[in-house]
């Protein structure tokens, strides 16, 4: 395992598309003969998981968990801890107790709300976390239609935020929701709650590890109009 890592990242601008390295984050290898690193890989069909020592070789990987085909494209929050304990219980226990870094990989722009305050998934009215597939175009109605006025009206031309199926457009169909329904505050239609952030996949399978509110990383980002470039979202948005 190298010390340094360096993340790539694609920033699409109005003519063309940027690659920008992100800086590299400096990670000192890992300290002890028997410190090993864990990976978790939330993909379209179940969740896998892999161990590795500091020479990058493989030590276990158990059985992948299938989301099996009522789940892949609808799921809920409570299955992605599900599907996390699962892999992390068929871990050896010696292999766990070695575990001196996790990382977490999920399906691009899969998403949903959580209450900042309690740092559980806000289902109250919400539904189901909005998939990578979820369309706002197809599926939020009016407020997704909104949704995707604004992200016309202010997105670069091109730009991947303008996608009906980008996690920006999953938030802002959100946010319109109260809009369409004014008097609807506390219900399915309710605009975004003060307590309320968006998580991706990633960032809430991470917290139930870390026990702390989600947090994003610049992969993630992109779809929400992170400029990498920046450093920032994008003026415009």
């Amino acid at each position: 395992m190298r010390p340094t890592v360096v993340a790539t990242m694609l920033s699409l601008a109005p003519s063309r598309a940027l690659v920008t390295p992100a800086p590299p984050r400096q990670l000192g290898p890992l300290q002890g003969e028997t410190a090993c690193a864990l990976g978790l890989d939330f993909g379209t069909s179940g969740v896998r998981c892999a161990v590795v020592d500091g020479e990058g070789n493989l030590l276990h990987s158990p059985t992948p968990f299938a989301w099996g085909e009522r789940r892949e494209r609808r799921q809920e929050a409570a299955d992605w801890a599900e599907a996390l304990w699962s892999q992390l219980d068929a871990l050896p226990a010696e292999l766990r107790a070695r575990i001196a870094r996790i990382a977490v990989s999920g399906t691009s722009s899969s998403m949903l709300l959580v209450d900042a305050d309690a740092g559980f998934a806000a289902s109250d009215g919400r539904g189901p976390p909005r998939m990578y597939d979820f369309s706002v175009s197809r599926q939020a109605g009016a407020s997704g239609e909104a949704a995707l006025d604004l992200l016309r009206a202010h997105a670069p031309e091109a730009h991947t935020v303008r996608s009906p199926t980008s996690a920006l457009a999953k938030l802002l169909a959100y946010a319109c929701d109260g809009e369409a329904s004014p008097d609807a505050a506390d219900g399915p239609s309710a605009a975004l709650r003060p307590a309320e952030r968006l998580a991706h996949q990633a960032d809430y399978v991470a917290s139930l590890l870390t026990g702390g509110a989600p947090v994003s990383d610049w992969h993630n980002a992109l779809k929400l109009g992170y400029d990498v470039r920046h450093r920032g979202s994008m003026g415009e948005i």
